[in-house]
């Protein structure tokens, strides 16, 4: 097996961490802290000592998840409600105090306070009550209060900590984060214009990974089953930060982060923000996206889950494939496709014997197996420890996942002539119908632990590590109708990509009014594409009955092409957050509130390295023997028809534009306050980044290419919120952010991609310019309860050099990327996550729940005619689509443990790539998506599942923009259409 060494010791790692902490959690057992209120899902603490002789400042409970809030100032009512409610504050800090006891006096009747410090007790009779109030480490108290007409006033009470009676107690609450309220509250409470989704609202789906889990979420829409766009931007300028650490880009191509190789059972919660801050990255403008795994809880579990699935028009059915190595199954190559250790390290300008040495060492294997594709298979185990190690708490949380999947499809594609308007048409050149059979198989390790030295100091060290094995066979046939010939093409690819994620961060409360957070982060991708082959024969209609290979006369990387390239890249950062708590508001009784002083830097050194070798068979000489070109791919490169004189030969094109480096070393710091007046709460700052981005190449020529580009951005930044009441919130944001190319994009390598448009061929631009950005956001909030949220939004974006793909006139297309001059994007969002249980109490109708979101945007992009008069003046921004909806019925009865959903998405037309006055833009159509799952738990430990995803199977359109109007219409023509097929799953979970 060929796995690098860096992979063989993470895994080894792994493996080592897993077996000792595993081990010790048997012999120790989980000695758990005392536990008040929360819950036992993924969490974090929050706790106090509290010392002999320690002030009352010392023991300042801290929240390490929610921003301090503004309360009422002394213990008074407010509005009636039924029953007896109220809020319980800590008395220092304003924060409230989760699950304290809240008793009638003489009365069996009470309640305990939730993570916002809320208690209620319904149905009380009419009269007059004591409460009896109690929490450890606090003083108890006693309230007085009337119920009158089954209505009582919303008690807003604090408690002072109590010093004098504990010598030294640890107190430890769990705020559950991963619940559907929680994460309502905590983008109810952030400065910033957020979304949110929770692991409880993505467990109600059979979503695999986060790209599909991200989809639910307001403004987002899903490329490729793994890209990301919000508001309708593409993928390039979103900033994805895993854990709190950024993620590098998983694309050769493209600046993206693959959101599949998460999956969903191990999030915790994923937040996207779409306003700035100063602790923020810079280099976005669609949104800023939180992925946060999850960690230590204090339940010890394992779970083990499998699952099957059935896809249409591929399970069962024929499936097609070139040689099948024999670790691929676990997404590893076993060198068979690899160079030989001896091969030379180039063959331009090599002898005869040498190129036809060369050719003979390849594997020639283009034999072509067929089986009946067997039904998915994806398997799952998590656990999670918590123990103590010498009065220290630790622990940690594993999960692996494995995939095994196939995938047929059966794309048309078509290339075209002009658009003649007589006709009403354009004639197709080049029409291909295509059997693609796509493998893929992800083993992925997330693996985090939580070492708590006391309350106020907590290290974690969080891991993230996939690796993904994709194998591909493409059979082609075809017509070219200006030739009158018909041809049939064959690709076989194999790739794989490993990429880690690790960080090391330290939480620490300095003093009660001092946090201070450190994190160290280490990140690798690799990515091998060993021995992509690509053949072709033609048949003449007119001339010969019979297909000919298409053997070219020097070397090219679509005839009779074997191509070789492998990536590395890697990543160090260091990051620094600093807030500290000033009190603004004195008082003996009274809540404080505090101002919020927040600094900080980040550091990163990124590094990559690429290299692609690319070469093809060809004719030896001028005495060809013809006849070897009429045999079948199976037997055509066989040793005997490699000969420098009769046969083939090896060739060469490799060139220097073929291979880059590239770095980019980002050095920010930022200052930022947060200011609450009264109601009103103003968050401002500024970020301050400097950017030097460089990447070393040659073009064609073998004229060097040394661009180099430090830049240094001022991104001031303010997010103003208002509590209209409790229930109604308004906000508005500006920002200035950037948009930075990524290496690729800068590369001038030249790849070809053998599956858009019959074949076609990307390419770098050394050329571009950094994008600025201007950001302003308005919204309105409202929730009705704890797990209902309903908004409305508008926002506006100025973009200065927005970068774009565009598709250029060739032989083949060519996608390549450029600059426009400048550009808008402005629309609105609602969102709304409902119960229906206003519509009826009934035991069916309220166990009901509506999701409902919708974007609409527009943008227009601003040509510069006199520097590029192929263009035109006004246009769609490329990637932006002007509507999106998603929307989900929810049924959930716990009782029962049961849950149902139906989840709907689209997305409208959107520019994929720009054409010009010689070539048609090319557009992607709506694609209206249904998904349904059925859960049912039995007993304390069984779960099963069913689930269809993309019911309505409708198919992934492409139209070229024909008579470049710029929109699309019954004129406009297709240029790919495919279906991916319905798909069934069924699985099973089991938890110890």
């Amino acid at each position: 097996m060929q796995v690098s060494k860096q992979i063989k010791f993470q895994i080894f790692l792994y493996f080592f961490l897993f077996l000792f902490t595993s081990g010790y959690s048997q012999i120790e057992g989980a000695k758990d802290s005392l536990s008040i209120g929360g819950g036992v899902d993924s969490a974090q603490t929050i706790g106090s000592k509290v010392n002999e002789g320690a002030t009352s400042q010392d023991i300042l409970l801290r929240d390490t998840l929610q921003e301090p809030k503004q309360f009422v100032q002394n213990d008074k009512p407010a509005q009636l409600l039924p029953g007896i409610s109220g809020t319980l504050l800590d008395s220092l800090n304003g924060e409230p105090l989760i699950g304290a006891s809240v008793l009638i006096e003489g009365r069996n009747l009470g309640a305990s306070t939730d993570l916002e410090g809320f208690f209620e007790i319904p149905n009380v009779s009419d009269g007059q009550y004591t409460l009896k109030i109690s929490y450890l480490g606090y003083k108890s108290r006693s309230v007085n209060t009337i119920v009158k007409n089954g209505k009582s006033p919303k008690l807003s009470l604090s408690m002072p900590p109590d010093v004098n009676t504990l010598q030294e107690v640890q107190v430890v609450g769990v705020r559950r984060t991963n619940t559907e309220a929680a994460v309502i509250q905590e983008v109810k409470n952030s400065e910033q214009v957020v979304s949110a989704i929770s692991s409880e609202q993505i467990a109600k789906s059979q979503d695999r990974d986060a790209a599909q889990v991200i989809q639910r979420i307001p403004g987002v829409t899903i490329i490729d089953n793994r890209f990301v766009m919000v508001r309708g931007l593409s993928e390039r300028y979103n900033a994805v930060m895993l854990n709190g650490a950024f993620t590098p880009s998983t694309e050769v191509d493209a600046r993206a982060f693959s959101f599949d190789i998460v999956p969903s059972g191990m999030i915790d919660r994923l937040l996207i923000y779409k306003s700035g801050a100063p602790e923020l990255p810079g280099d976005f403008a669609g949104a800023a996206i939180k992925i946060v795994t999850k960690t230590v809880t204090n339940e010890n579990f394992t779970t083990f889950g499998l699952s099957s699935s059935y896809r249409a028009n591929t399970t069962f059915k024929e499936f097609k494939s070139n040689a099948v190595g024999k670790y691929e199954f676990i997404g590893f190559g076993d060198g068979s496709r690899d160079l030989p250790k001896n091969f030379p390290t180039t063959l331009v300008g090599s002898t005869a014997s040498e190129s036809v040495a060369a050719g003979k060492s390849l594997n020639n294997d283009y034999k072509i197996n067929s089986f009946s594709a067997l039904p998915d298979l994806r398997a799952n185990f998590n656990m999670s420890r918590r123990f103590n190690v010498g009065g220290k708490r630790l622990g940690f949380i594993l999960g692996v996942n494995y995939t095994n999947a196939n995938m047929q499809l059966r794309p048309v594609q078509y290339r075209r002539e002009g658009y003649v308007p007589e006709a009403n048409m354009s004639a197709i050149r080049v029409e291909n119908f295509d059997r693609a059979f796509v493998n893929n198989v992800r083993l992925g390790i997330i693996n985090n632990y939580s070492f708590e030295i006391n309350p106020n100091n907590k290290i974690y060290f969080k891991n993230v590590f996939n690796h993904i094995g994709m194998r591909e066979t493409i059979l082609r046939e075809g017509n070219y109708y200006m030739e009158e010939s018909t041809f049939k093409s064959y690709s076989f690819r194999y790739e794989t990509r490993s990429i880690y994620s690790g960080q090391l961060q330290g939480s620490h409360d300095i003093t009660p009014m001092t946090n201070l957070t450190w994190t160290l982060g280490s990140s690798n991708t690799l990515r091998k594409e060993p021995d992509t082959r690509r053949m072709r024969y033609i048949r003449n209609e007119a001339n010969s009955p019979d297909f000919q290979a298409a053997i070219p006369r020097g070397a090219t990387n679509t005839e009779a092409s074997r191509f070789f390239s492998n990536l590395s890249e890697s990543a160090k950062m260091a990051s620094v957050d600093l807030e500290q708590n000033i009190r603004i508001v004195k008082g003996e009784e009274n809540v404080k509130k505090h101002l919020k002083l927040r600094t900080g830097f980040y550091l990163e050194n990124k590094q990559r390295d690429f290299s692609a070798r690319w070469m093809s068979f060809a004719y030896g000489s001028k005495k060809f023997n013809n006849e070897i070109s009429t045999q079948p791919i199976e037997e055509i490169f066989k040793a005997e028809n490699i000969d420098s004189v009769t046969g083939l030969v090896l060739k060469e094109g490799t060139n220097p534009s073929d291979k880059y480096d590239a770095a980019n070393k980002l050095a920010a710091g930022y200052i930022g306050v947060s200011l609450p007046l009264n109601n009103l709460n103003i968050s401002t700052g500024v970020r301050v980044e400097n950017n030097v981005q460089s990447i070393n190449s040659a073009n064609t020529s073998k004229e060097p290419i040394n661009a180099k580009f430090p830049i240094t951005s001022i991104l001031p930044s303010a997010n103003i919120s208002y509590n209209l009441t409790d229930k109604w919130l308004i906000r508005a944001a500006y920002f200035k952010s950037v948009n930075r190319p990524e290496f690729r994009e800068l590369a001038p390598f030249s790849y070809y991609d053998f599956n858009f448009l019959g074949g076609s061929d990307i390419i770098g631009n050394p050329n571009l310019k950094i994008a600025t950005i201007d950001n302003a956001d308005l919204r309105l909030e409202f929730y009705p309860s704890e797990n209902e949220s309903i908004s409305i939004g508008g926002f506006y974006k100025k973009f200065k050099n927005p970068i774009e793909r565009y598709v250029l006139v060739g032989s083949n297309p060519v996608f390549t990327f450029n600059n426009a001059i400048s550009s808008e994007s402005y629309g609105v969002e609602l969102e709304m996550r409902k119960s229906l249980n206003f519509i009826s109490q009934t035991s069916i109708i309220k166990n009901f729940s509506l999701l409902l979101n919708t974007s609409l945007i527009n943008s227009k992009i601003k040509n510069d005619l006199s520097l590029d008069s192929s263009q035109v003046s006004q246009r769609l921004m490329q990637g932006q689509s002007p509507y999106i909806v998603n929307a989900g019925i929810y049924f959930n009865d716990s009782d029962k443990k049961v849950q149902f959903n139906l989840l709907y998405n689209v997305f409208g037309e959107r520019l994929f790539a720009v054409g010009n006055s010689e070539i048609e833009s090319i557009f992607e159509l709506p694609r209206n998506i249904l998904d349904a799952t059925l859960t049912k738990g039995f007993g304390d430990h069984w779960e099963f599942r069913f689930g269809i995803q993309d019911i309505l199977n409708q198919a992934v359109r492409f139209k070229q923009d024909s008579d470049q109007d710029l929109k699309l219409t019954s004129k406009d023509e297709y240029v790919n259409s495919f279906k991916r097929g319905s798909y069934f799953t069924f699985g099973v979970n089991y938890k110890l």
